[in-house]
């Protein structure tokens, strides 16, 4: 990504790395209740995400809402 800020002519820039860890596993609680909150976000919006992909790109041909919330289920 860095490279292609710069290929559209940034200058002055910074690189800081986060780590974000996905659930609880890690013993730091900094990062424990990040990863629980990283966690909580994906489940919360894997219908969101469900309903959008597979209503619109779902194959053999896109598929109706209705099937989309059993699947989720």
């Amino acid at each position: 990504m860095i490279d292609g800020i710069r290929a559209a002519g940034f200058v002055n820039m910074h690189v800081q790395e986060y780590k974000v860890p996905f659930g609880e596993w890690t013993k730091n609680p900094l990062l424990k209740e990040a990863g629980r909150f990283n966690k909580l976000q994906f489940e919360e919006g894997m219908e969101g995400f469900c309903m959008h992909i597979l209503t619109n790109f779902g194959l053999p041909v896109p598929w109706s809402k209705e099937k989309v919330d059993s699947y989720v289920e």
